[in-house]
């Protein structure tokens, strides 16, 4: 927005917030009142009244609190001329049997190492400064059954992405520790998208240790009769040659050549 002040143009003040906060947020209130002898006017001995109040607002942070889920399940023994033996209720399911973890803090795990991109060893250490020590090993090994027990979401997802009629797939290098010597070795990211009638699109990733073609021939395999946007690697092109689907490759990268022959070759111009 322009505002015209007397010779020049200036910029007008945004009045849009900065910060966005959820109406719900927890409010802890503090009074800050005047002591009771100075409610009273220094002249006249008569009582101040009251017109109103300033309120000013902060966002504050207290420390991410932990606790014990404790489930109680009673025993209970059967009468004496029955069948002899102990009753007690069942446990409720749990996506790591035995755990120490509730699934409250396995997702916090999750979402802190893939989507805030938290490696394990802080949030160990983050962990130890609350006094609660889990060692980074044991937080692999959560990481690792909890990915093993979600395998069937994400079959269930592939699959609807391959149900669409426009599937879009593309791999990003990643750096990967190679086992045994840590030296960095480049490994995939491939993600497909799609999902039929679904707004926003579905998304799938599969880590590869590499880009070869047989990885593009397995994540595609149930895959046909479609079309496939991806970029301009050579195996797309292959499996489209195949004529299972249709190849839509990136109209992005096509152009790029356009623009690299504009500039022709200086030593013949």
């Amino acid at each position: 927005k322009v505002q015209n002040v007397a010779g020049f143009k200036r910029n007008k003040k945004s009045t849009a917030t900065s910060i966005s906060l959820p109406e719900d947020l927890p409010i802890e209130r503090t009074i800050y009142d005047l002591k009771e002898e100075d409610k009273v006017c220094k002249t006249t001995g008569k009582a101040l009244v009251k017109i109103g109040q300033e309120v000013t607002q902060k966002l504050a942070f207290k420390p991410g609190s932990y606790f014990i889920k404790e489930t109680i399940r009673p025993k209970y023994a059967m009468p004496k001329g029955t069948e002899e033996g102990i009753v007690i209720a069942n446990l409720p399911d749990s996506i790591i049997p035995r755990c120490k973890a509730d699934e409250s803090l396995l997702a916090d795990i999750l979402v802190k190492k893939f989507a805030d991109h938290l490696p394990l060893y802080r949030q160990s250490e983050i962990l130890n400064r609350d006094n609660i020590q889990i060692s980074r090993q044991v937080l692999s090994q959560w990481t690792t059954k909890c990915g093993l027990a979600l395998r069937p979401l994400y079959d269930a997802l592939k699959k609807e992405v391959l149900k669409d009629r426009n599937v879009f797939i593309d791999e990003v290098p990643v750096d990967m520790l190679k086992p045994g010597n840590g030296k960095v070795h480049k490994a995939y990211m491939w993600v497909m998208v799609g999902g039929k009638e679904s707004n926003p699109g579905l998304r799938v990733y599969n880590f590869r240790t590499d880009r070869t073609y047989i990885n593009a021939a397995e994540l595609l395999e149930n895959f046909e009769d479609g079309v496939v946007h991806s970029d301009k690697y050579g195996a797309y092109e292959t499996l489209a040659n195949k004529k299972r689907f249709i190849w839509c490759p990136c109209w992005a990268h096509i152009r790029r050549n356009f623009i690299e022959a504009e500039g022709g070759d200086s030593k013949f111009i």
